[in-house]
């Protein structure tokens, strides 16, 4: 029940998540982060604070996740070198394709 658990509980899950981490996945997204659901007054995001917080302090290269199907696809966040994939299925049966290269000069 990782989505009803306390701030505290979701804190100490994610701290055992190892510091050289390259490649990140959760279920749940990270706040503000292709975790919109929902349109107009009622729209909620989803995403986890205590997640994008340790995503922004481990930097994983990329960030795998799913839960909102309604933000598949992805996010390039050039500030942190950070490759976010909500990779849900996307409701409107579009097809993504991601081809990553993963070298020693960052993601492209």
């Amino acid at each position: 029940m990782g989505f009803s658990a306390d701030k505290a509980k979701l804190e100490r899950k994610f701290s055992r998540i190892p510091s050289d981490v390259d490649v990140l996945i959760t279920h749940l997204p990270p706040r503000g982060i292709r975790d919109l659901a929902g349109r107009g007054p009622t729209a909620r995001h989803w995403g986890g604070d205590a997640l994008l917080a340790k995503v922004l302090e481990l930097r994983p290269r990329v960030h795998l996740f799913g839960h909102v199907h309604e933000c598949a696809g992805y996010t390039l966040d050039k500030e942190h070198d950070i490759l976010f994939v909500n990779g849900a299925a996307d409701m409107s049966r579009c097809t993504y394709t991601l081809e990553l290269h993963l070298g020693s000069q960052g993601t492209t």
